[in-house]
């Protein structure tokens, strides 16, 4: 069997690193390492992975976000394959003796089905070639895009996990995550994977746990979130036109999400206290972004309920009624 390394970045994940550790440990099946980037954890992580001495390769480093933990991994990574597993998720005993006979495939990319929260939907382990790379690009670029899709090869694709590539790829193209962000980062790293390959393949088993984890940093209020936005506003939108993607249908959602998550910061940073403030924040956003422009282009009818009413009142700019909805949801 081909090498696949697992890279794993943890911080703070004491509650979580062993189950995701011996989930690859416990294959049945020597040609793996994992490799787990220790990445400044002030809790006993560090201890827990210490205890597993050669049988993972242990990366201990300052913290430096999690784009820097993985490609720190990918740098240290000897495998054929790469598999990148979240150090609150883990991997099916299994997975190894299923994913074999695929390897020797011809592909670059294989992308997977995932499990959330222990719900299993569907395992028919059907296997086959994507050929249109137009439908992954608007579904990692827009998850919301496709939750309702019966088509399930293009669900959660913006998710790191569940997807196995080939090391080759990574290091022929130079493929990084991008360190300025610290969101929709594993997104533009998905982006310039199928942007230089045409052999991917999409393998309807579902091998990968993911854990929704409630308090994880991305459920909380940071103040330096709104400059994040900015950060991933600047460099999406750069990122669209130097690739011509600007036709995807995908970029008006993925741009009204994104403005979704300027109002949610804007409200919490400003809160009722300094609603003027606030509501300047809202409307400098509206008007000096290229998201407006993608807004309009959005079809009503593929929003829910709550993203029809908020899409709506964006339309008029009724930026009062839009802060209130936020404020009090």
């Amino acid at each position: 069997m081909k090498k696949i390394s697992f890279i794993i970045p943890a911080y703070n994940a004491e509650n979580y690193i062993k189950n995701a550790v011996d989930s690859i440990l416990n294959q049945n099946c020597e040609n793996v390492e994992a490799i787990v980037i220790n990445d400044g954890s002030t809790d006993k992580t560090l201890e827990i992975l210490e205890n597993y001495g050669e049988k993972i390769v242990l990366i201990n480093q300052e913290n430096q976000g999690v784009s820097k933990s993985r490609n720190v991994g990918l740098d240290k990574a000897n495998g054929e394959w790469i598999v990148f597993l979240d150090a609150d998720d883990w991997i099916d005993n299994n997975f190894l003796n299923q994913i074999d006979k695929y390897l020797v495939e011809d592909y670059d990319i294989i992308f997977t089905n995932i499990i959330i929260d222990n719900k299993v939907s569907n395992n028919d382990n059907n296997f086959e070639a994507i050929e249109n790379k137009e439908e992954l690009f608007n579904s990692i670029i827009s998850m919301n895009y496709y939750n309702n899709s019966s088509n399930k090869k293009f669900v959660n694709n913006r998710i790191t996990g569940g997807k196995i590539i080939k090391t080759s790829l990574i290091k022929e193209n130079d493929i990084k995550f991008n360190e300025k962000l610290i969101s929709f980062e594993d997104g533009m790293f998905y982006l310039n994977c199928i942007l230089n390959t045409n052999k991917i393949a999409f393998w309807n088993y579902q091998y990968y746990f993911y854990r929704e984890v409630e308090n994880s940093a991305t459920h909380k209020f940071n103040p330096n979130t709104i400059n994040n936005l900015e950060r991933l506003s600047k460099e999406m939108m750069n990122y669209i036109e130097a690739n011509k993607l600007e036709n995807l249908q995908s970029i008006p959602y993925f741009c009204f999400d994104l403005y979704r998550e300027f109002i949610k910061y804007i409200v919490e940073k400003y809160k009722i206290s300094n609603l003027s403030r606030g509501l300047k924040e809202m409307k400098k956003v509206t008007y000096e972004k290229n998201i407006d422009a993608f807004v309009n282009k959005i079809e009503k009818d593929n929003l829910n309920k709550k993203e029809k009413i908020i899409f709506s009142l964006l339309k008029k700019r009724c930026f009062l009624l839009l802060y209130i909805l936020y404020l009090f949801r």
